[in-house]
């Protein structure tokens, strides 16, 4: 199966204590936004029962318990990129 690069994103960066797959990785935004299993499974055209499944994975992946604590880590973790991400894009002015 393909894998994400980073723990939490598709993007490039790489945090080698979670690796996700890009399935997983957007099942875990989806599950971040609060959508339910049945929800996520419409909004990725998949049944239910392999939602659950990708979520039981994420879950064990993650060592967490639940998809609050879940939610909670991915939302932390996409401001840490975001604030990352804009303290690169910082160009100093010109005199």
């Amino acid at each position: 199966s393909q894998e994400a690069g980073a723990a939490m994103s598709p993007e490039p960066e790489q945090t080698p204590q979670v690796r996700l797959t890009i399935r997983e990785v957007e099942v875990a935004s989806l599950v971040a936004e609060g959508l339910r299993n049945k929800e996520i499974a419409v909004e990725l055209g998949i049944e239910e029962h392999t939602a659950r499944g990708y979520v039981s994975s994420i879950l064990w992946k993650m060592c967490v318990t639940n998809r609050t604590q879940l939610a909670a880590l991915w939302l932390a973790d996409r401001e840490r990129r975001r604030q990352h991400r804009t303290r690169l894009v910082k160009v100093p002015k010109r005199g």
